[in-house]
């Protein structure tokens, strides 16, 4: 079956409308964000040299389990990250890469501004 991805910056607003005109095509949807994650901590508010050095993460969910932990990382972001943008931090429990994440999400990196630059990779 062929796939096809969505990924929103900083939020997943499309992920519903998306996913189902692609199972209507019988299309496999994969849903996901492209997160801005904070220089220091999400919970940082100092302006400074790094306000808009935010590097994009892009998070893919391989399953039911892994769209409800982008669903949680984005309301985190939104609730408690924000500043400017919806923003992440490599801090537990909110990150991708945090053991008390029971299905790994898959991640890559897409903007020349990434935190990340190499393959594309399977976290947990």
């Amino acid at each position: 079956m062929p796939a096809i991805a969505l990924t929103d910056h900083g939020a997943m607003f499309g992920a519903l409308d998306f996913y189902q005109a692609a199972r209507r095509h019988e299309i496999k949807p994969i849903l996901g964000v492209e997160a801005y994650v904070a220089p220091r901590s999400r919970f940082d508010r100092t302006p400074g040299d790094d306000e808009e050095k935010y590097r994009h993460l892009t998070l893919l969910a391989r399953n039911d389990q892994g769209y409800r932990n982008l669903l949680r990382l984005v309301t985190d972001a939104h609730l408690e990250g924000f500043y400017h943008r919806p923003r992440i931090d490599r801090s537990p429990p909110t990150t991708c890469t945090t053991r008390t994440r029971k299905t790994p999400v898959p991640t890559t990196s897409s903007c020349a501004s990434s935190s990340r630059r190499s393959r594309p990779t399977t976290t947990g």
